[in-house]
């Protein structure tokens, strides 16, 4: 990712105003702290309710589907690894 194009979050701003105010800040921990994998940039998989919802209980909640899905993967997983 292009330095010029990083925008930082809450956290990295004031990580980088205390070590500014420490005088301890460098292009490279600048760097460094840019480079950062932000929670919002990890690769995530969407299934919209509208589609996998009617093979669910009506009573679950969205939470308890997950739940049920990645119970089935891993099962699934576990056999195709045998």
């Amino acid at each position: 990712m292009e330095l010029e194009q990083s925008i930082p979050n809450i956290s990295q701003v004031n990580r980088l105003k205390r070590m500014s105010q420490q005088k301890c800040l460098d292009m490279d921990k600048i760097y460094e702290i840019l480079q950062e994998i932000k929670p919002n940039q990890k690769e995530q998989i969407k299934l919209p309710l509208e589609r996998i919802g009617k093979y669910f209980p009506t009573a679950y909640t969205p939470k308890q589907q997950v739940d049920l899905i990645e119970k089935i993967i891993k099962k699934l997983g576990k056999k195709n690894v045998k």
